[in-house]
């Protein structure tokens, strides 16, 4: 399991390295540009972002990565600005920290962060399946009858789950919003349209129906096969 900062400042990276156990793995990225490669291949359980000195907008950047993860996210800000601080919470952090506070602070904090993640992750969900394809909750990955990968964005793969989920039911626009960790931050309903929209020419593809996920007029979607929940394994689906 790997902490990945995000941070200008060498200093800084240095001192909270100090602070972080031991059997974390550390990587430092001096720009968020390489931000979701990283994320992408390593399994992290924790982000810090450093905002204090830097270009970045903190939020955007929280709520770019809710987009794809869930990886817990500390905001390194002036907590002093309430206002950047609510608007970062809101973006998708789990906790915002002064990059002066001391040493002990900030590694109490990354403790209790880490200590809900362990928690979380220990709490296998189990995989669902349908039509001989498997979507495993606990690492977010779409596996098809071949047993291939599909890659999916988070949004896209929030919105598989909840289909999964309520399979049969009729789920409307503002329901699908809700489910997607990207909710927060659309102000379109039919945005919902553009990312079914895709999902469904990715899973076709691979050789799925088009009658998968049905367009109910004047209603929303509906999730028409049958979905089994299946213990989870070591081994992938």
């Amino acid at each position: 399991m790997s902490i990945i900062l995000v941070s200008d400042d060498a200093a800084l990276a240095d001192r909270i390295t100090a602070t972080l156990p031991a059997c974390r793995r550390f990587i430092h990225l001096d720009t968020h540009a390489s931000l979701r490669a990283a994320l992408h291949a390593h399994h992290s359980s924790l982000l810090i972002v450093d905002a204090s000195r830097t270009t970045i907008d903190v939020a955007d950047l929280c709520r770019e990565v809710r987009r794809y993860s869930r990886v817990p996210i500390i905001a390194l800000i002036d907590v002093k600005n309430t206002e950047r601080r609510v608007e970062t919470f809101d973006a998708g952090a789990d906790d915002c920290i002064s990059p002066s506070a001391d040493g002990r602070e900030i590694a109490a904090r990354i403790n209790v962060i880490l200590r809900k993640s362990d928690d979380v992750a220990g709490h296998r969900q189990d995989m669902l399946m349908f039509d001989q394809w498997c979507l495993d909750p606990n690492t977010r990955q779409l596996w098809d009858p071949a047993h291939s990968p599909i890659r999916l964005t988070g949004v896209e793969f929030d919105l598989l789950e909840a289909f999964c989920r309520h399979s049969g039911m009729t789920l409307s626009r503002r329901q699908l919003m809700e489910f997607t960790h990207a909710g927060i931050s659309q102000s379109v309903e039919r945005s919902i349209d553009v990312h079914i929209s895709r999902l469904r020419h990715k899973i076709q593809d691979r050789g799925a129906s088009p009658r998968l996920i049905l367009t109910i007029r004047s209603g929303g979607y509906r999730f028409t096969p049958l979905v089994v929940g299946v213990p989870p394994t070591d081994s992938q689906c």
